[in-house]
């Protein structure tokens, strides 16, 4: 087993977030939000260096609604339903942090290269590209 990571992103204009992921409806009508990337052990760096250049912890109050319907526990409901040990509020100050893209990120973007384009590939050929096939 390995952690799994997930970056959600989000822009803010003035005092108002907006959305970045990718939505995605389900046949139910249902919308579904999807993270920017996600993965497994291959991420850890990247999270890692995003965590370093972090300004602050925590869920913000005043987050985008999709986002927010991911992370919709209020601060001060048991993380661990049966142990009561954690409240939300501590588990999203561990495991959620805000980067500002213009200081920290956009600097390191490379111009001009192929990697400034998104995309998407299937599981099956990421597995093949990680064993060199």
């Amino acid at each position: 087993m390995g952690t799994y990571y997930a970056v959600y992103a989000e822009v803010r204009v003035g005092n108002q977030w907006y959305n970045l992921n990718p939505l995605f409806q389900r046949t139910d009508g249902n919308i579904d939000v999807c993270p920017v990337i996600s993965g497994r052990n291959w991420l850890r760096e990247a999270y890692e260096e995003l965590e370093e250049v972090s300004y602050t912890c925590g869920r913000p109050e005043n987050m985008s609604k999709e986002v927010r319907s991911l992370f919709y526990h209020e601060d001060d409901e048991p993380y661990d339903p049966y142990l009561h040990i954690d409240t939300y509020k501590d588990f999203y100050s561990r495991s959620m942090f805000l980067v500002n893209y213009g200081k920290s990120v956009k600097s390191r973007v490379k111009k001009d290269k192929p990697t400034r384009y998104c995309g998407y590939a299937s599981k099956v050929s990421i597995a093949a590209f990680e064993i060199d096939e």
